[in-house]
Order: C-alpha cells, then sequence, then structure tokens
C-alpha cells in the first residue's frame, strides 16, 4: 500500500495550519503592543506579557489523553480483529479488512480522547465546585 498522497496531504495541511496560527499570532502581539500605554511604559511587568504572548497550556491531563488514546486505539484495534477471525469471508477480502481496521482503530482513538474530555470537564468542574465553596 502506497502511503505517500497520505503524507502529503498531512504536510499540506500542517503547513496550513502553522501558516494561519503564524498570522493569527502576530495580529494577537500586535494588539497586546497597541494595549501598551507609552505613559506607562516603565512600570509593565515583563513576565505578565511574556505569560500573554506564549501561554503554557495545561499539561496536567497530558498523560489522561495519551493513555485514553492508546486505550481507544487498542480496543478498536482488538474489535476488528475479532470480527475479521469470526468473519471468514473478511479474511480473503483485504480492502475490506484494511478498511474495517482503520475505522475502527480511528473511531476507538476518537472515543478515547472524548472520553479524556468528559473525565478532564468532570475534573475542573469538581475543582471549580471547591474552589468556590471556600
Amino acid at each position: 500500500m502506497d502511503l505517500t498522497p497520505i503524507f502529503i496531504t498531512g504536510i499540506i495541511f500542517c503547513a496550513l495550519y502553522k501558516t494561519i496560527e503564524l498570522f493569527v499570532r502576530r495580529r494577537e502581539r500586535i494588539m497586546l503592543i497597541e494595549k501598551i500605554n507609552p505613559e506607562t511604559s516603565g512600570n509593565i511587568d515583563v513576565s505578565k506579557i511574556s505569560g500573554l504572548l506564549n501561554p503554557a497550556s495545561d499539561s496536567r491531563f497530558t498523560a489522561l489523553k495519551w493513555g485514553m488514546l492508546a486505550v481507544g486505539l487498542g480496543a478498536g484495534l482488538f474489535i476488528s480483529s475479532m470480527i475479521i477471525i469470526d468473519t471468514p469471508m473478511l479474511r480473503d477480502m483485504w480492502q475490506t479488512r484494511t478498511s474495517l481496521i482503520g475505522s475502527l482503530t480511528l473511531l476507538g482513538g476518537g472515543l478515547g480522547l472524548v472520553i479524556a474530555f468528559i473525565i478532564e470537564m468532570a475534573i475542573r468542574k469538581s475543582e471549580n465546585k471547591s474552589k468556590s465553596e471556600e
């Protein structure tokens, strides 16, 4: 199976995304510079500005996201292999078998990420509730 078109498409979409992100970030930086008043330029906290220019992502849930993605991909592969083993006519149909494996793998990975998102939102909601009660 030739994967060249898939890689070329991925590279094109990645380059397009990064180009759009570059222009959006540039516009954000220009707006921040315009907000700085020349009269108060001596009292600017550089750490706050650098935090606004390059915000740190919340990396607390990175392991949860990767773990749920791996579980979902594994579940999709497992289910597709069980379907292929139980269905003798799929063993000979190469295109149907590969599309079944790919679709169930991606479906499982997507479901894993959705479940990770739901868990993350529930944790954040409980944290916000406990902060508001204090």
